[in-house]
């Protein structure tokens, strides 16, 4: 198998599983008819994570394979947080601290119809 581009594989894991995917285990696929390498079950991952905000450092971003309720995640550096879109409520956190939980929610809040609009959009079919 040749080189693939970004385009092509993103297209081969859509045409694969196209209702969401699933990456516990995803080292090999019958699509691809042999071993994905690891940087590009990496690089497929990342681009199927899309990103709905980017601001003060914190990425907001959705699993392609999200399922409800409704949540957005969140990540800067090497934290990451998961809240619900319904009240904005805390669901996880890992490294974030206190002051950060808090700002993370404020822009939630601020932002929570756009959100709410590209769950939608999404997810719902």
């Amino acid at each position: 198998m040749g080189k693939l581009t970004p385009g092509q594989a993103t297209k081969l894991v859509k045409i694969c599983n196209p209702k969401g995917l699933s990456w516990t285990g995803y080292t090999t696929s019958a699509c691809f008819r042999q071993p994905i390498p690891q940087r590009k079950i990496h690089y497929l991952w990342i681009k199927n994570m899309p990103t709905i905000l980017r601001t003060r450092g914190y990425r907001f971003f959705f699993y392609i394979n999200g399922h409800h309720p409704p949540h957005i995640h969140v990540e800067k550096e090497r934290s990451t947080a998961k809240f619900l879109l319904k009240n904005a409520e805390l669901g996880k956190s890992k490294r974030f601290n206190a002051s950060e939980i808090s700002e993370i929610r404020k822009i939630i809040l601020e932002n929570i119809e756009l959100f709410k609009t590209q769950w939608d959009e999404h997810f719902t079919n």
